[in-house]
């Protein structure tokens, strides 16, 4: 993202976004990329530049917001809430592991976490704005059509919790 920051910030200012997320930073350790009037919230690999997630809130809402909690270890996700809103608004973003490097049982321990989290705010009435790259298999479920190749177990995971939890 280091070299794509400038158009980042331009698309920014020009449509007045608010709050956005961006995978796959590229950034490690403490290291984020500041943008002129937004606050960067991130999470980023310890041992290498690869993968991350952060999200950019502008600074008329950063004040507002409230960093709740972050991924452990390869899953990469981070989440706030903005309890201005009724009901609180909680933004989830994520970057998803590429199920080929994992076996089955640690992609599902993995979602399992990332889960419990959002039910949990879920159950609490707050909205969730869900975003990021995913990195599953989904097939022509959820709502998509024509999209090409059968479902992941990791995909499996994702339709059978959104459909559990009503978010389709």
């Amino acid at each position: 993202i280091q070299s794509k920051i400038e158009s980042l910030h331009n698309i920014l200012v020009q449509k007045d976004i608010d709050v956005c997320i961006v995978t796959e930073t590229h950034t490690k350790g403490l290291k984020n990329l500041k943008i002129d009037n937004y606050v960067c919230y991130f999470r980023n690999r310890v041992d290498k530049e690869k993968g991350g997630v952060c999200i950019y809130v502008h600074d008329r809402l950063a004040k507002l917001c409230m960093k709740l909690e972050t991924g452990e270890g390869d899953n990469e996700f981070f989440v706030l809430r903005f309890e201005c809103f009724i009901p609180n608004i909680v933004v989830v973003g994520y970057y998803g592991i590429i199920e080929g490097q994992f076996k089955p049982d640690t992609i599902k321990s993995m979602q399992a976490e990332l889960f419990a989290v959002v039910k949990k705010y879920l159950d609490e009435g707050d909205q969730i704005l869900w975003c990021g790259d995913f990195n599953n298999h989904v097939g022509n479920n959820c709502g998509i059509s024509n999209n090409p190749g059968g479902v992941s177990i990791g995909g499996r995971g994702l339709i059978d919790f959104v459909k559990d939890e009503g978010m389709i």
